[in-house]
């Protein structure tokens, strides 16, 4: 009779650990749909600040997604040839002068210009300062600041 109590009780604690194991289980799995689930992307126009950009960037267009495993961050902003070479040094970016320079991303593409905004940046830049790091993955980031207009291009990935 002994044996068969331990037995029931030897049962009903393993059946214990194999419920709040189950329970952890789903927990963690919830965890990880809900810390994963697409957020609304942030866009915006004229904007004075945005965190990921330099203190002294201004008049800022820009397009934010971040996700738990995907973010995306890109702006058109205006700021001093010597705030921008400040903020590379800070960033241990290695600049590059370039003569008639196609900006790969344009915001316009991505729909965040209004049309009443004449103080963009176009595709093609005469007189750039470049900073690209890329990765196999598609990732990385570039900086494209145009010199005669003071406006940078920011296009920052983690794909």
């Amino acid at each position: 009779m002994e044996d068969s109590l331990r037995h029931k009780t030897l049962v009903s604690v393993i059946s214990s650990f194999a419920t709040l194991g189950f329970l952890v289980f789903v927990g963690v799995i919830a965890a990880f749909f809900f810390a994963t689930a697409p957020k609304p992307p942030k866009a915006g126009h004229h904007v004075a600040a945005v965190e990921w950009l330099p203190a002294a960037a201004s008049d800022i267009h820009y397009y934010a997604k971040d996700d738990f495993i995907w973010w995306h961050h890109v702006a058109d902003f205006r700021i001093s040839e010597e705030s921008f070479r400040a903020y590379a040094a800070a960033q241990e970016w290695q600049l590059r002068e370039a003569t008639n320079y196609a900006a790969s991303l344009s915001l316009d593409l991505l729909g965040l210009h209004d049309a009443s905004s004449t103080n963009r940046m176009g595709d093609m830049v005469p007189r750039a300062l470049i900073y690209s790091k890329r990765y196999p993955n598609g990732g990385g980031t570039t900086v494209v600041f145009d010199r005669d207009k003071g406006r940078a291009l920011y296009n920052a990935s983690g794909n």
